[in-house]
């Protein structure tokens, strides 16, 4: 005979995962659970688990596994990289590779930092074609991830611009063609940086005015379409004889003009007798006429004016000078006063501005008759704002003259639009004599457009210190700084909770005066107002208290199902009915459930973010398993608060999922033939696996024909008696419960 011996070779335990990711929170506490790391060993001599790198931060528990925070200075280390090791007590070990997640935390909100250099001045030219580069803006985030993932937008687009977020930038560019000569003098736009955060994510703004400038793109114009003057033969050298003037729509150097005179074909000896003043246009005689010039002699000459624009844009007009008798003179202005160093641009219609007196200069005719020429543009009066009527004859304002006033007829001022007026006032006698002259009209600007309050919605982090939460912006289009100098102040309607917990200073700037709590307020109304001290306008802002993991989760046991009976034949991945209800006032946490212990052989899992609890293995009520009763230790870590741990049993259910077994493989009898009936011979028993052996067995016995022709078995006892048989062989089966009639033998 052969013996052969099996040496038993150490091994080492084993690892259930080849690698572990587990997450905290940066805010997590000293000892915050992490994960569970667990190790099999076959020889059952396992020892203890230990980590092998980065005992700064974590630490393991020896005997089950449990990694926690040893210490929650994390700087800014998002991930940690080692190993846990399992060692048994013949110091054999394993080690798998274990990745803790830093959660990041959404404390802080975009913040521009040259916001206040935006405010300073951005311009974008006219006349080019939309996609043209505005401003390249930024907004940073000192949050990790997508909490520090900046996104723009804009608050209003005015249907002239867009922005795109590009490598963390916001990138603002036209989408048509820019017209400063029409409405696109300036834009107000409020941007928003806005992070990723999946939940109550943060903000910021950021407001700030674009200025169109101007290209010259716009030619003079000359406010008549041609001029017709009268000079008598002894007009005097070095005298003005009339005054060409162009407006140009552009602006700044481009609408700054200069007047030259040119020839006309053919004519070139008239210019030698003018010149004109490059600067306001006034055309002076430049050499002396003669009497024979009388009615006979017309200058022909060719006004010019240019701006100063770097490509300069130029326009002509003709002008004709009509000689004449010393005694067809046109009429003298005697005066021109103006009524007001600055019209208001809120003066009512009607409203004197000038007020002018001139002679004829024809001894027997003195009538004058005055004429305001509308020029082209509308700082020429192209659209009638000005108007004149005439004084009666020897009204006192005009003694021994003739008078008109200049006054507001449409009430269509803006100093925004139009800050001076270029008005034409002719002056003719009875002979047609004419002279004309420029009255020049200074726009007052008044505090004539209320502050525009720009929404926005603002948001704090609970528990922070006095925290600057926005500066509110208003938008104020009147251009003298002391009419956009806007205070703001809370309304009246604002309610003691939000003076107790918020400062608002007169720029806008709007505080926290303290910590808030988001379990306790989750938002509140800001009722603000703006005035720029004749104005004020109302807005209503709302500003969001954003959750931070601050209070611990509570176990509701009354609405929990913390017990139950499962049966041993409940499958794997199968729920197993176990409902923990928890209640978190927090919106912003990491719930994060592990059993700890009591799980024996790890025959349940939990899903460790819903806490449903499930068959991981199949289960066996019967020995030599026997699965009866788990009493385990549910904990449940926010990441950031103490652990709640929670009791759950489950009680295995024995199913009769078993067949009896015979306490012998197999039982031989010998009776003698002939024997009287009832002859008991021998007796059979069984026991099942399903039910332990102290207890009732609840086994049936019975024979299959044609043995039964011959014995009969007790049903409960197993006894065995003869019918009257010679020596035979026979098969007896045990039966749980009841006789199944036509069950067929084994094979």
């Amino acid at each position: 005979m052969a013996v052969i011996k099996v040496k038993n070779t150490p091994e080492a335990p084993v690892f259930d995962s080849s690698q572990y990711l587990f997450a905290v929170t940066e805010f997590a506490k000293l000892g915050s659970y992490v994960g569970t790391v667990v190790a099999r060993d076959a020889d059952g001599d396992f020892s203890h688990y230990e980590l092998s790198e980065n005992k700064f931060n974590f630490v393991i528990n020896r005997n089950n596994g449990i990694i926690s925070v040893l210490s929650n200075n994390f700087g800014d280390v998002w991930e940690f990289n080692f190993f846990a090791v399992a060692i048994d007590k013949k110091n054999q070990q394993s080690q798998v590779p274990v990745r803790v997640s830093i959660i990041d935390e959404n404390t802080n909100k975009p913040v521009f930092p040259a916001c206040s250099d935006y405010q300073s001045g951005v311009t974008v030219s006219e006349n080019q074609t939309a996609g043209v580069n505005v401003l390249l803006v930024e907004a940073t985030d000192a949050d990790h991830g997508e909490n520090g993932e900046v996104t723009y937008s804009l608050l209003n687009d005015f249907n002239s611009f867009e922005i795109r977020t590009i490598n963390g930038n916001g990138e603002i560019k036209t989408t048509r063609t820019l017209d400063r000569d029409g409405a696109d003098k300036d834009f107000f736009l409020t941007v928003i940086a806005k992070d990723s955060a999946p939940k109550d994510s943060l903000q910021e703004a950021c407001s700030f005015q674009i200025t169109v400038t101007d290209i010259n793109d716009n030619p003079p114009i000359f406010d008549q379409p041609s001029y017709d003057q009268n000079i008598a033969t002894d007009h005097s050298l070095g005298s003005a004889v009339l005054r060409v003037t162009a407006t140009d729509m552009d602006s700044g150097p481009n609408a700054d003009l200069e007047y030259s005179l040119e020839p006309v074909t053919g004519r070139n000896e008239d210019i030698t007798y003018f010149s004109i003043s490059k600067a306001n246009g006034i055309i002076s005689l430049n050499k002396s006429l003669s009497d024979s010039m009388t009615n006979t002699k017309t200058f022909y000459l060719t006004a010019r004016a240019t701006d100063k624009g770097n490509q300069p844009q130029t326009s002509t007009v003709r002008v004709t000078v009509n000689v004449v008798s010393s005694g067809n003179l046109p009429p003298s202005i005697i005066s021109e006063n103006p009524s007001m160093e600055k019209l208001p641009e809120d003066a009512k219609v009607g409203t004197v501005v000038y007020t002018v007196c001139a002679r004829s200069n024809i001894a027997d005719k003195p009538n004058v008759y005055f004429t305001l020429v509308n020029g082209n543009t509308q700082d020429t009066n192209e659209d009638g704002t000005f108007a004149l009527e005439r004084l009666i004859n020897n009204d006192p304002k005009c003694p021994g003259a003739r008078g008109a006033e200049i006054y507001l007829a449409v009430r269509n001022l803006d100093y925004e639009a139009i800050t001076v007026y270029k008005l034409i006032l002719q002056v003719a006698n009875d002979a047609n004599a004419r002279a004309d002259e420029q009255l020049i009209i200074n726009i007052e600007d008044v505090n004539d457009n209320p502050p525009v309050p720009q929404p926005f919605e603002g948001s704090v982090v609970e528990n922070s210190d006095m925290t600057l939460i926005t500066t509110i912006m208003a938008v104020d289009k009147d251009v003298s700084p002391e009419f956009r100098n806007l205070k703001y102040y809370f309304d009246t309607d604002v309610s003691q909770n939000v003076l107790d917990n918020f400062d608002l200073r007169e720029q806008g700037q709007l505080w926290t005066k303290g910590e808030l709590d988001r379990e306790v307020e989750k938002q509140y109304r800001i009722p603000v107002r703006v005035t720029d001290g004749a104005y004020n306008r109302s807005y209503t802002y709302w500003i969001t208290v954003q959750d931070v993991n601050d209070v611990a989760p509570i176990f509701d046991h009354d609405a929990s199902t913390s017990e139950v009976i499962l049966s041993e034949s409940r499958e794997v991945d199968k729920d197993t009915g176990i409902n923990l209800v928890i209640i978190d006032p927090d919106v912003v946490n990491h719930n994060d459930f592990h059993i700890i212990s009591g799980n024996d052989d790890q025959k349940f899992r939990i899903d460790s973010t819903t806490g449903d609890v499930l068959v991981n293995k199949p289960l066996d009520y019967d020995e030599p398993v026997r699965d009866r009763n788990f009493s385990m230790i549910v904990r449940l870590s926010d990441g950031a608060n103490d652990q709640l741990d929670i009791p759950i049993i489950i009680a295995i259910k024995n199913e009769n999922d078993n067949q009896p077994v015979f306490d012998k493989p197999n039982y031989t009898f010998q009776v003698t033939e002939n024997t009287d009936c009832d002859f008991h011979f021998g007796d059979v028993s069984a026991t099942d696996p399903d039910l332990p052996p102290n207890e009732d067995q609840n086994i049936y016995y019975y024979l299959f024909a044609p043995d039964s022709e011959n014995f009969t078995i007790g049903s409960r006892d197993g006894k065995l008696k003869t019918l009257g048989v010679s020596n035979l062989h026979f098969k007896v089966l045990p039966h749980k419960g009841v006789l199944v009639e036509n069950l067929q033998p084994d094979p």
